[in-house]
């Protein structure tokens, strides 16, 4: 995962967790160090693989993270700055 960086009030935005060997995985997510579970804008794959913000806002400018853990052992990938970009009002100075 990379950073990346997103306008406030996009359709959505979408995280992908992956692994290249093992079975029986389990994906977790964390945004700022805190767990993170399915909510209305945050919503989780059943799989658990992807996190897709719908329609994204200021609040979700953060550090995004993934685990995958299986009995034998377990990964953290490395840590995902998402950054936020506010839109500007189209309104008139004057």
């Amino acid at each position: 995962m990379e950073a990346s960086s997103v306008l406030e009030l996009s359709e959505h935005f979408t995280l992908n967790c992956s692994h290249d060997n093992g079975t029986n995985a389990k994906y977790s997510w964390q945004k700022g160090g805190k767990p993170l579970t399915n909510e209305t804008r945050l919503q989780l794959s059943p799989d658990q693989k992807l996190l897709t913000i719908v329609r994204v806002l200021m609040v979700d400018d953060d550090i995004y993270g993934c685990m995958v853990e299986n009995p034998i052992g377990s990964m953290k990938s490395l840590p995902i700055k998402l950054t936020i970009y506010s839109r500007l009002n189209s309104g008139t100075i004057g």
